[in-house]
């Protein structure tokens, strides 16, 4: 089969594309290729009743199309909750409404999404030394492990992000059920608790945002259950979301901020700055876990019987099953280069790491050959840079949903050259 565009995935990205096709009215031969078995949004993992950071304006369409039926107010009325969010007087949804807002939306375009599709690779599509003048885009049957293919002159690469695990706990992970990503923690912390009758100790490994929701989440339940954070950072950051900066992001006055893509205008703003940093974290919960550190300094001098604990500068180096199916962590401080803690035996290990962008790097393994330099770079508006005179009329790749990763660059001097 052939089409005008095949879209990877059907993120958050994806789902944001269609709309925007949808109100162009050129979404009737687009293709989007989604490896999960159905559409599946899900709030934040650790507190699905948090808050968004951006106010529910930052929807998928309002600030290209306010009057769109895919509009957070327009969802808000039609599921008959509009009065119910005014009176709340919050700018900010939570999570979990702003996930059913995206199912919401997502269900209009069910036709358009083939579910169980893996796309494994994108060939070049050309006869000699021609320019392209499509791609062939295989994908296999994530249930039959069937492969097909179909063609398109364009295609869009939004594939998912994964979740990071590191090593050392990802050596022990396939066989330890007391290791587990943030992404699914919520089940396995309940689990635990019923398991040892609330008196467990839990460890969070990873600094920022998440690991700061799985903190609070785990305080705010009743027991006689411990956690303790270990973190690399030597503070817990705090965003920087003034309006000056997002202003400066999404309307820059220099030309080099300009030429960049949204998601970078924010590393271009200068070195140190929180929103671009991984490891910043609401101030508002930031407040929150600052209070619950005080409250038991009052109780107790001794930081190390608190309850609730954070570990600054600890650098995670190894991790052991021990006896009842516990997880012994090793740990390495700056002060101690040679020295390991290994003391620390938890009944649960959260790795709140994040996530890593690796997907789209097998998905374009066979266009290495025509890339424009040794590393996937893109233009302003997404394009990858394949070498000059590859792709005929009509015919490229976009790619996103990996810009902030390290191994994803933009080529700035193409575009002022323009």
């Amino acid at each position: 089969m052939s089409f005008d565009l095949v879209c990877v995935g059907f993120g958050v990205t994806a789902l944001s594309l269609a709309i925007t096709l949808h109100e162009r009215g050129a979404l009737d031969n687009t293709l989007f290729l989604e490896s999960q078995p159905a559409s599946k949004w899900n709030p934040c993992s650790s507190s699905a009743g948090g808050r968004m950071r951006t106010s529910f304006l930052n929807d998928l369409i309002t600030s290209e199309n306010p009057r769109s039926r895919f509009t957070f107010l327009k969802y808000l009325h039609a599921t008959n909750r509009l009065a119910l969010y005014a009176n709340s007087s919050q700018i900010q949804p939570s999570r979990e409404m702003f996930a059913d807002y995206l199912r919401w939306c997502s269900a209009s375009f069910q036709n358009n999404v083939n579910f169980g599709k893996r796309v494994t690779a994108i060939f070049p599509v050309r006869e000699d030394q021609q320019p392209v003048r499509s791609w062939n885009v295989v994908f296999s049957d994530s249930v039959t492990g069937q492969q097909d293919s179909v063609t398109t002159k364009q295609v869009i690469c939004a594939a998912g992000l994964q979740p990071f695990i590191p090593a050392p706990l990802s050596s022990i992970m396939d066989t330890s059920p007391d290791v587990v990503h943030a992404t699914d923690c919520l089940q396995r912390i309940s689990s635990t608790m019923r398991t040892t009758g609330g008196k467990c100790h839990f460890a969070i490994i990873g600094d920022g945002q998440t690991a700061a929701d799985v903190f609070d989440h785990i305080h705010g339940i009743r027991g006689d259950h411990q956690v303790t954070w270990f973190t690399q950072d030597p503070v817990l950051r705090g965003t920087d979301d003034s309006p000056f900066i997002m202003d400066n992001t999404r309307k820059p006055s220099s030309k080099v901020g300009q030429a960049l893509p949204l998601e970078l205008r924010r590393r271009a703003i200068g070195d140190g700055l929180c929103t671009d940093s991984v490891s910043a974290i609401d101030r508002h919960l930031l407040m929150s876990i600052y209070e619950v550190q005080y409250a038991q300094s009052v109780k107790e001098s001794d930081a190390n019987k608190w309850k609730f604990q954070v570990k600054f500068q600890h650098k995670l180096v190894g991790a052991e099953k021990v006896a009842n199916g516990k997880v012994r962590l090793s740990f390495q401080r700056p002060e101690f280069e040679e020295q390991l803690f290994g003391c620390n035996i938890f009944d649960l290990v959260i790795a709140a790491t994040g996530y890593e962008r690796t997907e789209y790097k097998k998905i374009l393994a066979p266009l290495l050959g025509m890339l424009d330099g040794h590393q996937v770079t893109v233009n302003r508006d997404y394009q990858v840079n394949f070498r000059t005179g590859s792709c005929g009329v009509g015919c490229g790749l976009w790619l996103q949903g990996a810009l902030e990763g390290e191994d994803v660059s933009f080529r700035s001097f193409n575009l002022l050259a323009c």
